[in-house]
């Protein structure tokens, strides 16, 4: 049953970045001839001001067929050169088009599937912040001889409640805010019945835990560690918003780097997973924790916007470099050119997932 949970929750995220590309092409006034629900034969289908709906029998996502973008793409591999203007080849298309919108709307249209997919992160992650998050209090446990904290008289059990002037609610919130300082931060924590302020200079330290990315790296410290405790944080209204957008940032900074340092080299090839390790985890997590659920779930959500985005045909992203590119030169790649970049982009992207796949299969069948 989780892993039904799990694949019904992948098709929704596909769903929901297809419903992007319907409603931004719809409001520019492109007809949308198709939007299916998954895909292969179609087991239901009804017409609907021009619009084929469709329930289709592989349910794994969805898809949404703009009229003239597959002849967008086809046009663009015409041998030919294009030495007209914007306005008369969208003369040239009836005004329903895709091919009749300007470069601009045809990229808004590209954007709205991986736009979508980031609303939905964001909106799964005021979820979790409104129903409440498991968290470690920003409460002192130790304090290390010889520290800033030490030195600026904090003891084990003060509550920290202020960094710089910012609330603090968990230790996750203290940690990012003492790493992420410039100079002197100032520091107001609750003892007993008392609320004392302190200022302190943080110092520069080896880690002795690696990051996401397995890397040991400097931080700025202050000598204290939190207490072996934990507790529920509900954020409510504009609260859970701004927290929901902060997380909605981080997450998309963390995929980008892990693109960065996968490209470079700094991590591995074993890291990368597909959609089997995707539906893996999100199963083991659907028989658990719906928390945890829902923030797995904002964060493939955010990731699939983004890998969309990747310049690489077929993605999004890959017909967003097509677009600008006969915008700014007013020219239609060859037919050879095209159909080289669609076949090296194709075999890109299989061979990631391949790899991905077998990396998976190799995880969950590890002892």
């Amino acid at each position: 049953m989780s892993w039904l949970i799990a694949l019904v929750i992948l098709a929704f995220f596909i769903v929901f970045h297809e419903l992007g590309h319907f409603l931004v092409a719809r409001a520019c006034g492109v007809k949308v001839e198709v939007f299916s629900l998954g895909f292969g034969k179609r087991l239901l289908s009804f017409e609907y001001k021009g619009t084929l709906y469709a329930i289709s029998a592989i349910p794994l996502g969805g898809y949404v067929q703009l009229k003239g973008q597959q002849e967008a793409f086809i046009e663009s591999s015409a041998t030919s050169e294009v030495t007209e203007s914007s306005t008369s080849q969208t003369q040239a298309h009836s005004s329903d088009s895709f091919l009749a919108k300007s470069p601009l709307q045809r990229i808004a249209i590209l954007l709205a599937g991986s736009g979508f997919n980031l609303l939905l992160g964001f909106l799964l992650y005021v979820c979790v912040y409104l129903y409440g998050v498991m968290s470690v209090p920003p409460i002192v446990g130790e304090v290390l001889d010889s520290m800033p904290a030490q030195e600026a008289g904090i003891l084990p059990g003060d509550r920290i409640l202020e960094i710089n002037g910012a609330e603090i609610h968990t230790w996750e919130e203290l940690s990012k805010l003492v790493r992420d300082s410039i100079g002197a931060i100032s520091m107001r924590a609750q003892r007993g019945e008392s609320q004392l302020d302190f200022t302190l200079m943080p110092r520069l330290v080896d880690s002795k835990t690696a990051n996401v990315f397995g890397e040991f790296i400097k931080h700025n410290a202050i000598g204290i560690t939190a207490a072996h405790q934990t507790q529920i944080v509900r954020y409510t209204g504009f609260h859970a918003i701004t927290k929901a957008w902060e997380k909605t940032i981080e997450s998309s900074k963390l995929i980008l780097q892990s693109l960065q340092k996968l490209i470079s080299g700094a991590i591995g090839v074993q890291n990368i997973s597909s959609v089997v390790g995707i539906t893996h985890t999100m199963a083991s997590f659907a028989q658990s924790d719906l928390v945890a659920l829902l923030a797995l779930s904002a964060l493939i959500s955010i990731n699939l916007g983004i890998f969309n985005l990747l310049p690489i045909p077929p993605l999004d992203g890959g017909h967003i470099l097509f677009t600008l590119y006969q915008s700014l030169t007013r020219k239609k790649p060859s037919e050879r050119i095209t159909s080289a970049i669609m076949i090296a982009g194709l075999a890109l992207l299989l061979g990631i997932m391949s790899l991905g796949v077998y990396n998976d299969i190799n995880r969950i069948i590890a002892p």
